[in-house]
């Protein structure tokens, strides 16, 4: 219903007045705003007995099974949880999550362990994405007799394994019959972790940025450690979810789920000081973060009040003089700052971008030694986009001012863009069809929340074929990186241009010196400069 009506979801109609002003709060609970989950595993969903199937919840369902008899866990009671005896090796398997760098941004995980079990020092738990590369094992989470429990993140960086790390013994209960709770996630840049109400950090300073690369499709995850020496243990939640959650948001999924199998008035294993430590989590403005919802009508309105005379009523006159201003961001790109998007090394630019579909048929790639389309010229502070044939492909360039985790430089409210650039002189005949230098600006919003609309606006964009034609102002409204019900559809919407025309030299009243071409990228071919200005 959603989608054939174009309406937005709950979690985007609930004002905050009602929120706010509202005296009987609504208790909190992780399935409040479905649209949030992922993936996830609750006790409640298997049935008493040998457990060969664990269905799964949210927006991306990967069924956890086993299909060996003697390797299934077992649950024993309603809400005993699911169990995995001490060494049997059993465990549960599901197929890989290739957008987990961006679907699974937090992971809940409720479980108990007996220390005293098993013959070997270590367990593992939770394995998502096993493996030893970036964005593999991550998260994972395992108890180690000597350490205590241990949760991990693998990213890269310029010194190739981001390894993040964080462990404890006296926040984590070991007796076989508490429930241990874990929130954790990666939070613009940073891993964190709480383990029953108490934070964790890792033994190092964690680097600013925090990037990974895509994992491939050879890939499974695992809840449970299939060694014969395992400890006794068992879950009761296990699930995982978008966006990057507050401190407030952390402390009420904590709450929640401690809560969730205490009998009592208070939940036990959180420290006194913790704010549920007797009482559940209600719905507040913390469930409510700043995000953009769309208006059809205000979308509409813009789009049928452009006028094309009024959009090239300066052509060829002297530059608008732009008040109210200030400037907040500037490059000149007189220094190599164009870093690979997954390496973790880019302060600035990022390349080559999330969205690969930009390169249609000439494939986008980040810089390199071999292949490179980001040529720095050190002797003349410049730097080059450009487009490069290899073998019978192209290779092209495009980059971002954040990288593949949406961490970077954002800017929200009226502003100013300025651009300087050149193109190579290149005649129309000798074109390469379907390629196109471009400005675009995408809502980041799509990288946390993927079961939400994507937010384009292409400030300008050049058309290969024809070197001189310009289309300006776009606006696009794209369906959601992941399939759900939640989105908006994509018939909902019109798209809108601001102008689209021939930039003759008759046209633009301006004389013509340049011609360009052979370019796919964000920017144009020979980027000098670029300044951008936000009003106060």
């Amino acid at each position: 219903m959603e989608q054939t009506d174009g309406r937005l979801p709950l979690s985007l109609r609930i004002s905050r007045d009602e929120v706010t002003s509202n005296e009987e709060k609504v208790p909190w609970a992780l399935n409040l705003f479905p649209e949030w989950i992922m993936t996830a595993y609750f006790q409640d969903d298997v049935e008493v007995g040998e457990v060969a199937s664990h269905s799964a919840r949210g927006n991306s369902v990967r069924n956890a099974t086993q299909s060996t008899i003697s390797l299934r866990p077992e649950k024993e009671t309603e809400y005993g949880g699911i169990e995995f005896k001490e060494n049997s090796g059993e465990f549960l398997t599901m197929s890989g999550q290739r957008e987990a760098r961006w679907a699974y941004r937090w992971t809940i995980f409720t479980f108990r362990i007996d220390a005293e079990s098993g013959d070997d020092d270590t367990t593992v738990m939770v394995d998502i994405n096993q493996g030893n590369a970036s964005n593999k094992s991550s998260p994972k989470i395992w108890y180690n007799k000597t350490t205590g429990l241990n949760i991990q993140f693998l990213g890269r960086n310029e010194n190739g394994l981001d390894k993040r790390l964080m462990t404890t013994k006296t926040a984590v209960v070991a007796d076989g019959e508490t429930w241990n709770v874990v929130v954790t996630g990666i939070r613009y840049g940073q891993m964190f972790a709480s383990v029953n109400g108490v934070s964790l950090s890792t033994e190092s300073a964690q680097p600013e940025r925090y990037a990974n690369s895509e994992i491939g499709n050879d890939t499974s995850s695992y809840i449970g450690d299939d060694s014969d020496g395992n400890m006794a243990w068992a879950y009761d939640t296990l699930a995982f979810g978008l966006t990057e959650p507050t401190e407030a948001m952390v402390r009420k999924m904590t709450g929640w789920a401690a809560h969730r199998l205490d009998d009592g008035n208070s939940a036990i294993i959180l420290p006194n000081s913790h704010i549920y430590k007797s009482n559940n989590p209600v719905m507040d403005k913390e469930d409510f973060p700043t995000r953009y919802i769309h208006d059809n009508e205000q979308w509409t309105a813009w789009g049928t009040s452009i006028n094309s005379t009024d959009v090239k009523v300066n052509g060829g006159g002297s530059p608008v003089e732009v008040e109210g201003f200030e400037r907040v961001f500037y490059d000149d790109f007189r220094n190599d700052r164009v870093k690979a998007s997954y390496s973790g090394e880019s302060d600035l630019w990022s390349a080559p971008g999330f969205n690969t579909a930009v390169g249609a048929s000439a494939t986008l790639i980040a810089p390199n030694d071999t292949t490179n389309v980001y040529e720095f010229d050190e002797s003349e502070q410049k730097q080059s986009l450009s487009l490069l044939k290899v073998n019978d492909r192209w290779k092209a360039a495009a980059f971002y001012s954040v990288n593949d985790l949406g961490y970077g430089y954002t800017w929200e409210g009226p502003k100013v863009f300025r651009i300087r650039m050149m193109f190579p002189e290149v005649a129309q005949a000798d074109l390469a069809g379907g390629l196109f230098p471009a400005f675009w600006s995408y809502d980041p919003d799509f990288l946390f929340w993927r079961t939400a609309n994507r937010i384009e606006v292409d400030w300008f964009e050049f058309d290969g074929k024809n070197g001189t034609w310009l289309n300006g102002l776009a606006s696009h409204y794209h369906y959601a990186a992941v399939d759900n019900i939640f989105a908006k559809s994509a018939e909902s919407y019109k798209s809108y241009k601001a102008y689209s025309g021939q930039m003759t030299e008759a046209k633009v009243k301006l004389q013509v010196v340049w011609s360009f071409g052979m370019v796919n990228t964000i920017l144009g071919n020979l980027l000098l400069m670029m300044i951008l200005l936000i009003s106060m």
